[in-house]
């Protein structure tokens, strides 16, 4: 009848779906006991991890550690090579200074050419003013003491009354004055090189420490790259430590969740144990009651059926009791 067809399927579908739900919680409790299966493996492989990533920090520290000891390198010799530049600086103008009083020097050396030397080979002073420049002159002279006592003697003479001994004399002390002009200006020029080249020595100690500051530069820069890549490695040591302190609780929760597709399974095979024990009933009540007796048992069997059903779908769930009503 349209009744008992009617309940057959209603069965059939019931039978369906808690056969679906089965091969679901048996996949879950699979895929559970794998992760329990490789939990030992998984947390060799983690500490692994963490002494493969603790040697790679050491290797950073070290790395780090070494940029650092050049910068300290650099900056010393940069230090070294500022230095340099000073004393070359300083030393040049010790050259200035000097080129400066061969300067002077010469100057007054030149200047008594004319204001001492002429106008006493003339005679043509007043005595006292004549004493006071041959006294002048007598100090610029560098002959021995002997002929400076002839030159005074001789430059106090009128020029008419100077003998041969005095006009030699004053001609000896002459030309030695004015070969000194000539050692003065032979300095000069030597202290003139001797500038140029220590011009020439600040520019390229200048450079050098152009140089020594681009390395400091460079070494700076390195230290804090090889910084960054230790900070780098250590968070990742961090994390890594950290996923291992944990794993203890991994592996109580992946037990855990193999109990429950465990449980889960077995209440979702008891709900289909007890519904094809139930359709089983509900045949043999319609077998023994005939056609009409049957057609209502089976509308009753199949509305259990369908509740049942419900049940299990709430069950799976874990919000319904278990519970199911005897076939009887």
């Amino acid at each position: 009848s349209g009744r008992h067809e009617f309940q057959q399927k209603v069965l059939d579908a019931a039978e369906a779906f808690m056969a679906d739900l089965e091969d679901a919680a048996l996949r879950d409790l699979e895929a559970a006991e794998a992760a329990v299966a490789s939990t030992e493996a998984d947390r060799s492989k983690l500490e692994a991890d963490v002494a493969e990533a603790r040697v790679v920090e050491a290797a950073r520290a070290s790395e780090k550690e070494a940029r650092a000891a050049e910068v300290v390198a650099q900056q010393e010799l940069a230090a070294a090579a500022a230095q340099r530049v000073e004393l070359a600086k300083a030393r040049l103008s010790e050259l200035g200074a000097s080129r400066d009083a061969l300067r002077q020097t010469r100057g007054v050396f030149e200047a008594g050419l004319a204001d001492l030397w002429e106008p006493l080979k003339a005679a043509a002073l007043p005595w006292r003013e004549r004493n006071k420049r041959v006294a002048a002159l007598l100090a610029l002279l560098s002959v021995p003491p002997s002929l400076v006592a002839a030159v005074e003697a001789a430059l106090k003479l009128k020029a008419d009354a100077r003998g041969s001994f005095a006009q030699l004399a004053i001609a000896t002390a002459e030309e030695a004055y004015r070969a000194r002009i000539a050692a003065q200006q032979e300095e000069l020029t030597s202290a003139d090189a001797g500038i140029a080249a220590q011009e020439a020595a600040i520019q390229a100690a200048e450079a050098e420490q152009a140089e020594a500051v681009a390395r400091v530069d460079a070494a700076l820069e390195a230290s804090f790259a090889a910084q960054n890549v230790w900070v780098e490695q250590t968070s990742v040591v961090l994390g890594l430590a950290g996923d291992l302190g944990s794993f203890g609780g991994v592996a109580e929760a992946r037990g855990a969740a193999t109990e429950d597709a465990r449980r889960r399974l077995e209440r979702v095979r008891d709900v289909s144990q007890k519904l094809r024990v139930l359709a089983a009933g509900a045949e043999t009540k319609r077998g023994e009651a005939g056609a009409e007796a049957g057609a209502e048992a089976g509308a009753e069997a199949g509305a259990e059926v369908a509740d049942k059903a419900e049940t299990a779908t709430a069950a799976e769930s874990g919000e319904v009791s278990m519970a199911v009503p005897d076939a009887a």
